[in-house]
């Protein structure tokens, strides 16, 4: 059905029976200097077969920082300063340092003679499940950015981004606290029960008996543990182009990247490859899935994205009508192209986008 590829990037040691070994992992192999310049041996994987090298720590943790934090160059855009904090503060989950916002900071003591007062105002702009959301948020970023950082050399507080200063100064006091419960986190990703745990309450995701499957655009929903779990598997072999699900096992400490073209646009997308990361062994191997009447299929789509995804509700009400109308009474027939179409059309029914019509209409 697929062709299968695998390579080597490693090995590591088995603590015990009942704990992943995760303490083994490295980002990827050495390479030699480029050129001339003073590169140190500060790389990331981006995806299979490619590293960045940076010129030193505060860089590459620049790097992190962004890469695995959400995009927040829209936050400032309010039209008067209250909003301006009001839209800070639901972005960052705290208000802004001095340092960070002067400007505003001085037209908000202009207008309200302190920030307390300000901030007090720009509290009832806002909700407070919408803060405690954001404050959430923005811890979990924190600690899987300095989680990863540990895989490299944790860079020092000073070399860290301003706004990464702050927040740990707001969340965790101390730098070191912060680090604390980033360490702690990580160790717990080698934890099988826990990790399992975690897959089992989460609120994003399709739950498999071997697998939590989520859609790379819900990634940042899930708990910090299993971001950090996930990461793990980006360390060792980055991430393919194009690949958009990420299977994350339970069974096993693994992550499979699985490429899905026209998720969004195809109401059962099919899969085109997969790259199965072996997060303790440091392997992978390379599945290719080409045009056959074998290909597997996806169904119930919605369960892979978050709550909050603008098509959640129309693929759900999809969903509804094709179990009403049958097609799901037997899911192994199903899983391919060749078995859905066969339940399609044993059942005079047929798709045309997201509606369910029969062939008589």
């Amino acid at each position: 059905m697929g062709r299968a590829f695998h390579s080597g990037l490693g090995s590591s040691r088995w603590r015990d029976h009942h704990a992943w070994d995760l303490s083994g992992i490295t980002p990827t192999r050495r390479v030699p200097p480029l050129g001339q310049h003073d590169y140190r041996y500060c790389p990331v994987s981006p995806c299979p077969e490619v590293i960045y090298l940076f010129k030193d720590d505060q860089a590459r943790t620049d790097f992190i920082h962004r890469k695995y934090r959400k995009d927040l160059s829209a936050e400032d855009q309010g039209v008067d300063p209250l909003h301006r904090l009001a839209s800070h503060m639901l972005t960052f989950g705290r208000p802004p340092r001095p340092s960070e916002k002067p400007d505003l900071l001085a037209s908000l003591l202009a207008t309200y003679g302190s920030m307390h007062r300000a901030i007090i105002a720009a509290k009832h702009l806002l909700t407070p499940a919408a803060m405690a959301q954001a404050r959430r948020r923005r811890k979990s970023d924190l600690v899987v950015a300095l989680a990863l950082d540990t895989f490299y050399g944790r860079a020092s507080f000073g070399e860290l981004p301003p706004a990464m200063r702050a927040d740990v100064k707001a969340f965790y006091g101390t730098y070191s606290n912060a680090c604390s419960t980033a360490g702690k986190l990580l160790v717990a990703a080698g934890q099988p029960d826990l990790v399992k745990r975690a897959m089992i309450s989460s609120r994003t995701g399709k739950l498999s008996p071997t697998a939590l499957y989520i859609h790379k655009s819900a990634l940042d929903e899930l708990v910090a543990l299993l971001r950090i779990y996930e990461a793990c598997a980006r360390i060792v072999a980055g991430t393919p182009d194009g690949a958009n699900l990420m299977k994350l096992h339970h069974d096993q400490p693994a992550v499979s990247y699985l490429t899905c073209p026209d998720f969004d646009k195809d109401p059962h997308p099919y899969l085109a490859a997969s790259l199965f990361v072996h997060i303790g062994q440091q392997k992978t191997s390379w599945t290719q899935y080409p045009p056959s009447p074998h290909r597997p299929l996806l169904h119930r789509k919605e369960e892979f994205v978050a709550q909050g995804h603008p098509q959640r509700a129309r693929w759900a009400r999809l969903t509804t009508r094709e179990v009403k109308a049958g097609l799901y009474d037997d899911p192994v027939a199903i899983g391919t192209e060749q078995g859905w179409r066969h339940v399609l059309d044993s059942k005079g029914l047929v798709l045309s986008g997201h509606r369910l019509i029969s062939k008589q209409a």
